[in-house]
């Protein structure tokens, strides 16, 4: 019989995750926004379904973090995780706040201001959550 998980113990696992994903943005670090990707992550945005690679997935955050400068990138309220009957899946929705500038590719500025919310599936795997997919409201 398997030991009943300590489902308090593995959603603030998650909950921590959202945090350390915050402050990633702010202080830049691709390092930690791109590790735990499983191989064949699938990305949903705007209207596309994408399997990128954890390389492809790096080189577009070090992209955008680098024309970035991040004023505010906040939770708008605490995450919501939801755990399967054994502890080995969940899911979050979490729900963000960002502001700044952007240097497009014409390199004139450009404002950010807006919420975006996404929705991740993670599997558990050698003690550590690993993210499946992410579905998300930003285009």
């Amino acid at each position: 019989m398997s030991p009943i998980p300590d489902f308090e113990a593995l959603r603030q696992e998650i909950v921590s995750y959202h945090k350390g994903l915050i402050d990633a943005h702010l202080e830049k670090n691709v390092d930690f926004l791109a590790d735990g990707l499983s191989e064949g992550f699938l990305s949903v945005s705007a209207d596309e379904i994408r399997r990128p690679t954890v390389e492809e997935v790096r080189e577009k955050l070090e992209k955008y973090l680098r024309n970035s400068t991040l004023t505010e990138y906040r939770s708008v309220c605490e995450p919501i995780v939801n755990l399967s009957q054994d502890g080995s899946m969940a899911w979050s929705v979490a729900q963000v706040k960002v502001a700044g500038t952007r240097r497009a590719e014409d390199g004139s500025l450009r404002t950010l201001d807006f919420v975006c919310a996404w929705v991740t599936v993670f599997e558990r795997r050698d003690d550590r959550w690993v993210r499946l997919a992410e579905v998300s409201t930003f285009a």
